[in-house]
């Protein structure tokens, strides 16, 4: 019952390293894991999708990649807040 424990717990950290080793040697890794709240691994799978992200004029073009749309409510002076709109 140790081992299965210790499999469990070390397996996915040495895992993590190994990505966190190979995101070390792609320049746009860095700023991205510099991000608030954004781990090794959420980095790893935006690179891993995206590719290169300088390839895409805006942000909105990466969403759109990604099947999400942002939509805004705004009237005259008063500006609402931007959310997923659920269509992609």
């Amino acid at each position: 019952m140790l081992a299965e424990y210790d499999l469990a717990t070390e397996q996915p950290q040495l895992i993590e390293g190994e990505v966190a080793a190979v995101l070390a040697r792609i320049p746009m890794a860095k700023p991205l894991a510099a991000m608030k709240s954004m781990s090794i691994l959420s980095v790893a799978s935006i690179l891993g999708e995206a590719a290169d992200l300088s390839g895409y004029a805006h942000g909105n073009a990466l969403l759109r990649h990604a099947g999400l749309n942002l939509a805004g409510a705004s009237s005259g002076k008063w500006k609402g807040q931007m959310s997923i709109s659920k269509r992609g």
